[in-house]
């Protein structure tokens, strides 16, 4: 077997044993084929297997294949182990880690500052 793909195997089997312990969902999306193979995310081509980061959640989009077919797994709350305040996640940190964080919620249309990380 070749041993980037069993990296690539045991990682993902890593990831689906800690998104157990998190709040977290992985739904498929639906990008455009990339210019070469893979998919097209924002302003850039994924080769298939290729992870970029959601800046819009706390998530990781992976290309499946060459016909723009993608998995995005993400955290809607923070694990429950964390002892949260809040619901509510921090968007701009790595995924997972981001799903271990617990932040300060911020009303933007108050304040125009951003939320701020308590490492566990």
């Amino acid at each position: 077997m070749n041993m980037n793909y069993s990296r690539s195997l045991i990682r993902f089997l890593i990831g689906l044993m800690l998104l157990s312990l998190a709040d977290s969902l992985v739904h498929y999306w639906k990008l455009e084929a990339g210019a070469e193979e893979g998919c097209k995310f924002e302003d850039r081509d994924l080769k298939i297997d290729e992870t970029a980061k959601n800046p819009d959640v706390c998530g990781v989009l992976a290309c499946q294949n060459n016909q723009g077919d993608a998995l995005i797994q993400y955290c809607q709350i923070p694990a429950v182990f964390a002892g949260c305040d809040a619901d509510s996640v921090k968007t701009d940190a790595d995924w997972p880690d981001c799903c271990w964080l617990c932040v300060t919620e911020v009303n933007c249309a108050q304040n125009a500052a951003t939320t701020t990380a308590e490492p566990l």
